[in-house]
């Protein structure tokens, strides 16, 4: 007499496929998982600009000539709740500044952009040492 395999189960079948999804997806997600460096937000979508306002949770940004973000809207709304833990937060009218973020611009006027990963000072207009 031979000895057949058993034959697997649907169920049983179902639970392999499962297993393989779930551990492809912890994979996945913590590869996602790297922390934000300025290195890395290098790469971002980014725009330049100059500080006309000052507010307590944003900056408004006029956009700098040539920049493909002036598609969008010559002035800019960012949010100061920065991803970036030493990314400059404290600014004064007339600074220039390189802003990046996430690519979404919420379409208004100002426009808005409230992903933001870093804003990187490029000239200070402020007399005093920050």
């Amino acid at each position: 007499m031979m000895n057949r395999p058993a034959k697997e189960s649907p169920r049983a079948r179902l639970a392999v496929a499962f297993g393989a999804l779930s551990i492809a997806l912890v994979v996945a997600l913590g590869a996602c998982a790297v922390p934000m460096n300025m290195d890395s937000v290098m790469d971002e979508p980014h725009f330049a600009g100059v500080v006309l306002e000052v507010h307590d949770s944003s900056i408004l940004v006029q956009v700098n000539e040539g920049e493909e973000a002036r598609g969008s809207s010559d002035l800019m709304s960012v949010s100061l709740n920065v991803e970036l833990s030493d990314s400059v937060t404290h600014f004064t009218t007339g600074d220039e500044v390189i802003v990046y973020f996430d690519g979404t611009i919420a379409e208004s006027y100002p426009a808005q952009v409230n992903r933001v990963y870093a804003i990187v000072l490029v000239n200070s207009n402020a007399n005093d040492d920050r």
